[in-house]
């Protein structure tokens, strides 16, 4: 019998007899619908989860190959349309040797996208995840209108990391918010004489990313003030955004905004003028999309 809602069941006019199997789809459908919007384990009201949704925290451990995912709340359109999530901190190994053996193994200097892994859940058969739930791969969602979310096919995205030339996560900190900060500042682009035509710098963050704070460096090093532009790359408009200012008797600007990118991840840069002034960008973090 599917669940679905029969209207006006029951009915006076009816038997009880008559009403029962609609009546019975009526709570199956209430059920599926509470699943969506609060999800449970079991029949009593303790195992039901806090109303989502509820970004978890996201830390790397110590050991350089973990991550581990604070309590959260998610929205998961996969298999079944269902609100999952987990009152206990979930340490995930990545790689195919680690808590999931469908997870790739960290590279070299290469994104990783941790998502929640729709066949796990499948196997679990609840709500409430352990990490086995998790997996990571080098493959980066696509937005889904149909599903208000990240997804590579019926997994969705939840985090990004980056594995250094180590092979190791990247040493990031979170706070359960919208802004991953880097432990240290990421060279985006060496002191270059950039002049006066929009520039290309490609920043190292999420392919799911468009929005990064950014620390913008001018420098002179002849005796001609400048003035250092940003904007988003591709954009109609010519002028862009002030990012720094320096004089002919003050060497360096030092000016930490949030800049947004194109699909590429890249913005463009100039001076005002061609002279010998330089500039430099270094990356300080990156910044969750809606939907993640």
């Amino acid at each position: 019998m599917a669940d679905k809602w029969n209207d006006n069941k029951p009915a006076l006019t009816n038997t009880i007899a008559a009403d029962i199997p609609d009546i019975e789809e009526n709570f199956g459908w209430i059920q599926q619908v509470l699943k969506m919007l609060i999800g449970w384990k079991t029949g009593t009201i303790a195992t039901v989860s806090p109303p989502g949704p509820q970004r978890s925290k996201f830390i790397n451990s110590t050991a350089d190959t973990h991550i581990t995912a604070e309590p959260g709340v998610y929205f998961h359109d996969g298999t079944t349309r269902q609100t999952v999530f987990w009152d206990t901190d979930l340490v995930f190994e990545c790689g195919s040797g680690g808590t999931n053996a469908l997870s790739e193994d960290l590279g070299a200097s290469e994104w990783h996208y941790l998502y929640l892994d729709d066949s796990a859940i499948v196997t679990l058969d609840t709500n409430e995840l352990d990490n086995t739930c998790l997996v990571n791969n080098t493959t980066a969602p696509t937005w889904s209108d149909v599903k208000h979310g990240w997804y590579n096919g019926s997994d969705r995205c939840i985090f990004a990391f980056y594995s250094d030339s180590n092979s190791d996560i990247l040493e990031f900190f979170h706070d359960g918010g919208d802004l991953v900060v880097y432990a240290d500042s990421i060279e985006a682009l060496a002191a270059t004489d950039i002049d006066d035509t929009w520039t290309d710098v490609t920043l190292s963050i999420p392919g799911f990313s468009t929005r990064a704070e950014v620390l913008f460096m001018p420098s002179v090093t002849t005796s001609n003030a400048s003035v250092l532009y940003w904007r988003t790359n591709g954009q109609t408009g010519s002028s862009g955004h002030i990012a720094g200012y320096v004089s002919a008797s003050a060497t360096r600007s030092y000016v930490v905004s949030d800049v947004f990118t194109d699909s590429s991840q890249k913005i463009e840069v100039k001076h005002d003028a061609s002279n010998d002034n330089q500039s430099a960008i270094n990356l300080e973090g990156w910044y969750f999309p809606t939907g993640i």
